[in-house]
């Protein structure tokens, strides 16, 4: 036990520095400039308006607040075996996806974006992995615990799904320029319907509307950027990113209703997947 509360505290104050230390990188206290310039200094097609990168904050706040919940829930007043069982299955693994978005956000201000990027993976893998170990599709009962952890991993896995796509748009556009332009525009097509397939599925295989949310965020932001910077490519990318924020709202809309209803009834759904292929 003695050890699980230490992996908790841990946890907690890992994720509280990390997060302020992330914050304070976008505000230009660190490198003198913020993540979003760090960006626009490269071609970058769907880059998203710059007021979409506050989802940041809005994460922070929801991890610190989830990785509170899990070690208050290992004091000895206030014990929830539920939640320790959970601190105890995701183990090492929250460590390691604060130490890979950590990393990620410095290697892109340095100018590093590939390996930022591979970061970025990193960080998006280590939290697939913590939502299967704790089994994020069941917890949809009403429980301000549950309801927390859902919400926090699930804004986090879709935004950062959303960041490694841009982000790959523009290690694309700086490092293959020598490539045919359209070829360059298919790639990047190809990324934007590979992010709104799996997060569509991700939702909905696991109940989990949120992750769909933040990638409708990181759309929208693209589109209104792409209005303002009148870019040639627009009348391709505009259709394109209407139809795939469409289908984003209509999937949220929908893994909401499934999530609910799992709620509702209490008894362990159908695989809503298996039913729509």
């Amino acid at each position: 036990m003695s050890a699980i509360r230490l992996l908790a505290i841990f946890n907690f104050i890992i994720v509280t520095v990390n997060f302020i230390w992330i914050i304070l990188l976008d505000n230009q206290y660190v490198y003198g400039q913020t993540i979003e310039t760090a960006v626009k200094k490269y071609h970058n097609p769907i880059a998203p308006a710059i007021y979409t990168y506050n989802i940041w904050i809005f994460i922070a706040l929801v991890m610190i607040l989830v990785s509170y919940i899990m070690y208050s829930s290992t004091n000895k007043a206030h014990l929830n075996f539920k939640t320790i069982r959970k601190v105890q299955k995701i183990d090492i693994m929250l460590i390691l996806n604060q130490m890979f978005c950590g990393l990620s956000m410095v290697l892109k201000l340095n100018d590093q974006f590939i390996i930022s990027v591979l970061c970025s993976i990193g960080c998006a893998y280590t939290l697939l992995v913590i939502n299967r170990r704790i089994n994020i599709r069941m917890l949809t009962s009403n429980s301000i615990t549950r309801y927390f952890i859902r919400l926090a991993f699930g804004i986090y896995l879709g935004w950062i799904l959303v960041v490694i796509t841009f982000n790959s748009t523009l290690v694309f556009n700086k490092f293959l320029y020598f490539l045919d332009p359209s070829i360059l525009l298919g790639m990047s097509v190809g990324l934007l319907i590979v992010l709104v397939v799996f997060g569509s599925y991700y939702a909905i295989r696991n109940l989990l509307p949120s992750v769909i949310v933040a990638i409708c965020w990181g759309l929208y932001g693209m589109i209104f950027q792409i209005q303002i910077d009148q870019l040639e490519t627009q009348r391709i990318f505009l259709p394109l990113l209407y139809t795939l924020l469409s289908i984003s709202v209509m999937v949220t809309i929908y893994s909401y209703y499934l999530c609910t209803s799992r709620r509702a009834i209490g008894v362990k759904p159908v695989d809503p997947a298996a039913s729509i292929l």
